[in-house]
């Protein structure tokens, strides 16, 4: 298992640079509740840093060909891919996911994330015309990324990749539930040539380090994904600056089975979306409608399938289901 981590510096530039925030932010191992690390909250002055890099480096980056910013995120890809391990011995001792489905389900989708938008780049198009005008494709400038704890890499990788992709340089503020994964991250951009300052890392909470993120003057666009209030605050904030922004909210989605469905495949393919990484999906299931006539049948087949779903100590290869990342999360529950 992962030794304890201890996360005190910001990534900015392309190095660690000690943070000067005053708060010490506890990582907990949610298979036993123990503490087995800390994380610094970045202070307005460590922001600051860290989008003063993005914004230097966005120049030189942007400018650069895209085919080879596509060649440093494919080997980015790369990167993930030679250090899984590394990476799913992190994201089950801080996010609880079992060990033994790390690969499928949180490290191969972000090692796709890189190596899809590597080759998108070769089929973007950069100008075309539209009548008599021409119209370019241009990097929208320094992103600022804000991502949660369920999926923490594959959150990353779907915001950073593109963006590094279309030339904008990134301030990523990851969930300071699960942040290892993004140390290891960090090592394997440099390591595949990432120029300093194109991608840089700031931990923290979201009423402090993510709003001294947010409301940054250098800061050009702020990409979240997390809860619907925490998505309204960010609107919020962002909307005084007159900056651009996509927000990736919760979700309540409903598994709707017609009479005339298979009823022995649709039941099964519920549960298993409605169960996926111990239900901590945006996306996942969360009610079955049925016709009223086949509900006994509905409840024969859960009754038969639920069982199958084993919680248990992520490290062992007998569990199907890990348990919730955080206290706060199973009182959600």
């Amino acid at each position: 298992m992962l030794q304890a981590t201890q996360l005190t510096s910001i990534f900015a530039g392309g190095t660690w640079i000690p943070a000067s925030g005053d708060r010490l932010l506890e990582i907990f191992d949610p298979s036993d509740g123990s503490i087995r690390g800390e994380v610094r909250s970045a202070s307005a002055a460590d922001v600051d840093t860290a989008c003063t890099a993005a914004a230097q480096a966005f120049d030189a980056w942007s400018r650069t060909a895209p085919r080879e910013r596509a060649q440093i995120v494919a080997r980015i890809a790369e990167g993930l891919t030679a250090r899984s391990d590394e990476l799913a011995d992190a994201i089950t001792a801080e996010v609880g996911t079992p060990r033994n489905k790390c690969a499928a389900m949180q490290i191969g989708p972000a090692t796709t994330a890189f190596a899809s938008a590597a080759r998108l780049a070769e089929a973007v198009l950069l100008e075309g015309r539209l009548d008599d005008t021409v119209v370019q494709q241009v990097p929208v400038g320094v992103v600022a990324c804000i991502t949660p704890w369920n999926y923490p890499l594959f959150q990353i990788a779907t915001k950073l990749a593109p963006a590094l992709v279309a030339g904008c340089t990134v301030v990523l503020k990851p969930s300071e539930v699960a942040p290892t994964c993004v140390a290891i991250l960090a090592d394997i951009c440099v390591q595949a040539g990432l120029p300093a300052g194109v991608f840089n890392v700031v931990f923290g909470d979201g009423p402090t380090t993510g709003e001294a993120l947010i409301s940054h003057p250098a800061v050009d666009f702020v990409s979240f994904t997390g809860s619907t209030r925490a998505g309204a605050r960010i609107a919020t904030v962002a909307g005084a600056c007159i900056k651009q922004v996509s927000l990736e909210l919760g979700g309540k989605s409903a598994s709707l089975v017609l009479p005339d469905a298979d009823f022995a495949l649709a039941v099964p393919q519920t549960l298993a979306k409605s169960f996926q990484n111990s239900g901590q999906t945006c996306a996942a299931l969360t009610r079955l409608l049925v016709p009223n006539s086949r509900l006994d049948e509905t409840a024969a087949l859960l009754e038969q399938y639920v069982p199958s779903y084993a919680a248990g100590d992520p490290a062992d290869d007998r569990s199907v289901l890990g348990p919730v990342a955080t206290a706060e999360q199973r009182a959600k529950v």
